[in-house]
């Protein structure tokens, strides 16, 4: 039975009232004004990672926002809604959760409360609760919208909200009757990738979507119109006002490639045919079986999403992190077998253990059910009772349980130790990999290799019996995506989901959990990675990446990327839940043992990909190679040259060079150039000029200025694995000297590496400037009074140089040199200018940054001795980074409370959004400003150490390090000529 209840119109989650194109504009222009206008973010100062539970209570409103909201156990205790009332009004529980009893609080207090904890908290917390009645059983979207059903088994989709999946599945996990590590436990993509646009899909009933909806160039402009006034919500944000513009509309409709329709059926099958209601259960119009990016960004977007959920491969295994501690690693069934938590049976079973027919002591061990009448059968009837899932308790209970122990991963040939330590030293052995000896080994024992053990060898073994030449390329972007200004280089094909870079919040938090849980990710298995290139640039300044860099670049000795391939390839790592929400696929390519540039295709090593958004992490790994070195490490061959005896051939296993005994892989490149030509009937002309450009590519070296130039293939990796000479397949060159030891330092907040001469392999891709000071790059600048970087057009509107904007104050000293009352100036032009998104950026950052000047101020103080520098920074990492907050919200907690703030504030006025927008930036510029003054007067409370006592006094290391605050500096610091030294065998060397 369906009941469906009455909806005030101000609660209305239909934004259509009619079909009318103006109607239609004039909502399109009201949603617009509110994203652009309330969704930002800025995270709290206060840092509550120990608050384990989703539903802990603030003990006063007035610091609400930093805590959860207490779930009531059962009606007696506390008032509660009724369920009529959440169907008139879905946001009125809020009450109950913040208001006391005798005094309900106001949608507009509400709203305070909300919007300070959307914009200026980062700590991991939910402002609400998720329950069995108002939130699974109740739809939200389509034409049944507000109707509660009396069972999951008539629900056709649902929203796949965390604290619901996680409490699922770890209560299975720990009431499984086999803890065995290979056994294989029930995955659908819709329970862990972002599914709210896919359930758009699911939610028509009415309207029809055959396949060429989503491979047009742009929307059918009817089809969608029908489609929207069915759901009553938008197919997409971004754009959709311009599809009433019928110019505008044609010229996107026109530029598409009509050819794909003629071979339609080859990229997607049409689901029309179905017709009974319970066919269409999770079940979507369409299929789409491969991916097609000649169309716009929204069109792609629904289009991939649907190929993730009806299409995708599944990952091998789940691998599921306990922090940075350690790690979790459960097997999946395949895209054969795949079923969500209705399907499988597994929501099912939960309901069933945790029914309230059970004791109460046994219904309520792991998590809160309220009390209610007993139902004749709660495996296909839920009308009758309710629950709030709180998933954090339950997982505090399975990283101590049986099931959790026996599916640890310990990663042999890792070293977690290293995390724990202040330097980690490298050697050659970590740049070697025998190939031939690892298949050796993996084909002895393989009748015991689980499910990776045995995807690693098969990939070990296509990789060395396939030729450079003939690799194809493994990683696809979503390039061709139209009116995305060339973006889609920086996503992966099969995540893609949307256009972010117009959301700079939602960006920066993705990018921000990405690189957060990578590090925690590598750390709890021992798996060695450092940041490089552009990454590790942007680290120099602040501790943070660049604000305008689209991935991150990470690079890792060959050993250590080959046990990230045996150990994690095709697994789905999965957040903490107690910290996050990411959701991210380890994606190594095929072509591993091949450690040269080859045939150019595959310069990337792995990916650490967000299953979200489609961003992702570079990884190269470094070996010893017989790739020609770049000129700038000529100088250090020529060095030392007179160490190297006449036979140069020095390494006889020559591991770089390994090949198969026979087959064209077994051939090198002129063997293969003359047999091509032979037989060249049997190849591809593309390929034999490939073959023709890689012979010419080796017959270039004899006949350049290389120092290598005399040496063969073989000789040059003997050479350059006896100097100690690595590099990428891109070839970036660096040494064992430069790199080794790695300092652990701290990047985005949490543990990670750096080469030990960092500034000197940068120094040899681009020109690092010499000051830390104000440092201007094309149209952006860093100013170290904010330690941030700027764009300059906001520098020069916010410090109000030419006295163009009459509302905003000016400055009365230049930008590049501020005076401390400046900066509490420019601050306010960033709010009254309405860069509040950038404030709150500046806000959440404020910790990270602070420690990386910090690091900087005491690894450059000549004053200190060496034994005071490595004292003061593992005080620092040990002590200090611990209690840094989150530079950003967890992503998909960051869109949870914007859906709930435009619930809230849809009948807000003008006036009353206002007031809250300026009571919130008040009161994060005075934090802010009082957080400059601390640093000014060097007494910023996060350096003092409570334990630590001098005397009678706190320890602080504000006592210490250079002052590089640039109001007090008389000169500009040039620290960034060399690298710090921190360690003797650095200082005898820079004294030779």
């Amino acid at each position: 039975m369906m009941k469906r209840y009455s909806r005030s119109p101000r609660r209305m989650l239909d934004p259509f009232v009619g079909r009318g194109y103006l109607r239609l504009i004039l909502s399109l222009i009201s949603s617009f004004i509110i994203f652009k206008i309330v969704f930002s973010i800025l995270p709290s100062n206060d840092n509550d990672s120990n608050n384990k539970s989703t539903n802990s209570r603030s003990a006063s409103l007035n610091n609400g926002i930093n805590y959860l909201p207490q779930h009531v156990q059962s009606l007696e205790h506390q008032q509660r809604t009724s369920m009529s009332n959440l169907m008139s009004d879905p946001l009125s529980f809020l009450n109950a959760l913040y208001s006391d009893s005798s005094e309900p609080l106001s949608d507009i207090q509400l709203g305070k409360l909300l919007y300070k904890k959307l914009k200026y908290d980062s700590s991991y917390s939910w402002f609400d609760t998720y329950e069995l009645q108002k939130d699974l059983l109740t739809i939200r979207m389509g034409t049944d919208r507000g109707t509660r059903v009396d069972s999951i088994n008539q629900l056709n989709f649902y929203e796949n909200d965390p604290r619901l999946i996680w409490s699922v599945y770890l209560d299975h996990f720990m009431n499984s009757k086999t803890s065995h590590k290979n056994s294989k436990v029930p995955f659908a993509w819709y329970d862990w990738a972002e599914s709210h646009d896919f359930n758009k899909l699911l939610a028509a009933k009415k309207t029809k979507i055959p396949c060429h909806f989503v491979f047009d160039s742009a929307f059918e402009l009817e089809k969608l119109t029908n489609l929207e006034d069915e759901l009553g919500e938008f197919l997409f944000i971004k754009d959709r006002i311009k599809y009433n513009e019928p110019l505008w509309y044609r010229k996107e409709r026109k530029v598409g490639d009509t050819s794909v329709f003629g071979s339609l059926h080859d990229y997607c099958k049409d689901n029309l045919a179905l017709q009974r209601p319970e066919d269409h259960d999770f079940k979507s119009p369409f299929k789409v079986t491969t991916l097609y990016d000649k169309v716009r960004p929204e069109v792609y977007q629904i289009q991939a999403r649907n190929h993730i959920m009806t299409s995708l491969v599944h990952p091998l295994s789940m691998t599921i992190l306990n922090s940075d501690k350690s790690s979790y690693r459960i097997p999946v069934e395949q895209r054969e077998a795949s079923k969500n938590i209705i399907q499988s049976g597994l929501l099912h079973d939960f309901l069933e253990r945790h029914s309230p027919k059970l004791d109460d002591e046994a219904s309520n061990y792991l998590f809160k059910s309220k009390k209610v009448e007993e139902t004749p059968d709660f495996r296909n009837n839920q009308s009758s009772f309710d629950y709030v899932f709180d998933h954090n308790p339950i997982f505090d209970k399975f990283v101590e349980s049986d099931f959790a122990k026996d599916h640890e991963v310990d990663v042999i040939g890792g070293n977690r130790s290293a995390f724990h330590s202040d330097f980690v030293y490298l050697n050659e052995d970590d740049f070697r990999f025998d190939v031939v000896a690892k298949i050796k080994e993996l084909e002895e024992s393989e009748t015991s290799l689980d499910v990776h053990d045995k995807s690693y060898l098969e990939s070990l073994k296509f990789s060395f019996n396939t030729h450079p030449v003939f690799v194809t390329k493994y990683f696809s972007e979503p390039n061709h995506v139209k009116s995305f200004a060339g973006k889609g280089w920086h996503r992966d094909k099969r995540f893609f989901n949307g256009d972010l870079p117009d959301d700079s919040q939602e960006y920066f938090q993705r990018l921000n959990a990405m690189i957060r849980t990578f590090q925690k990710f590598t750390k709890a298995n021992g798996i060695i990675s450092w940041l490089a290139h552009g990454t590790v640039y942007g680290y120099l300044y602040d501790g943070l990446s660049f604000p305008w860099d689209n991935d991150y670049d990470l690079q890792m000795p060959i050993k250590h990327l080959h046990l990230l391939a045996q150990y994690f390839n095709q697994t789905l790592v999965l957040e903490d839940p107690r910290e996050g929400n990411g959701r991210y696929l380890v994606d190594i390519g095929s072509s591993i043992t091949v450690r040269t540039n080859g045939n150019g295709k595959n310069n990337i090593d792995a990916r650490f990909v967000d299953i979200d958004s489609g961003l992702y992490i570079d990884i190269t790994g470094l070996a010893s190679t017989s790739a020609p070195v770049k000129h700038y490490m000529e100088d250090y061959i020529k060095k030392l040259q007179s160490n190297i005896t006449k036979d140069i051939e020095l390494n006889k296993t020559l591991l770089d060079i390994q090949a198969p005994e026979k087959g064209l892989a077994s051939l090198g490149i002129y063997e293969l150039q003359t047999y091509a030509h032979e037989k060249s009937n049997g190849f591809d002309k593309r390929i034999i000029d490939k073959i023709d450009e890689m012979a010419k590519n080796e017959r270039s070296i004899a006949s350049g200025n290389s120092i290598e130039k005399k040496l063969s293939a073989r000789q040059r990796y003997s050479l350059n694995d006896y100097l100690k000479i690595y590099n990428c397949r891109n070839h970036h060159f660096s040494t064992l000297e430069l790199l080794s030891p790695l300092r652990t330092t701290i990047f985005h907040g949490v543990t990670t590496f750096v080469p030990n001469n960092f500034i000197r392999i940068l120094n040899n891709e681009y020109r690092v400037p010499d000051e830390y000071g104000y440092v201007g790059y094309q149209n952006k600048a860093y100013v170290p009074e904010f330690k941030a970087w700027f764009r300059t057009d906001i520098l020069k509107k916010c410090g109000s140089i030419y006295s163009w904007y009459p509302n905003l104050r000016k400055l009365s000293s230049p930008i590049k040199r501020m005076k401390l009352t400046d900066v509490k100036t420019f601050y306010y032009n960033l709010v009254k200018a309405g860069y509040e998104d950038l404030v709150s950026i500046l806000y959440m950052s404020y910790s990270a940054s602070s420690f990386r000047v910090k690091e900087l101020e005491i690894q450059y103080d000549a004053k200190l001795k060496l034994n005071e520098k490595r004292e003061y920074l593992n005080i620092m990492r040990n002590e200090v980074a611990p209690r840094l907050n989150a530079p950003g919200k967890d992503p998909l907690l960051f869109s949870h409370e914007r859906k709930l703030w435009d619930m809230l504030s849809r009948d807000f006025s003008d006036e009353t959004l206002s007031d809250i927008r300026r009571e919130a930036s008040q009161e994060v510029l005075r934090k802010l400003w009082k957080l400059t003054e601390s640093v000014s007067s060097r007494s910023l409370e996060l350096f003092d150490i409570p334990d630590r006592l001098v005397g009678n006094k706190t320890f602080t290391l504000n006592d210490f390090g250079m002052n590089l605050y640039h109001n007090n500096r008389s000169s500009v610091y040039k620290i960034f000529k060399k690298d710090p030294i921190l360690l003797d065998e650095q200082a005898k060397d820079s004294n030779k």
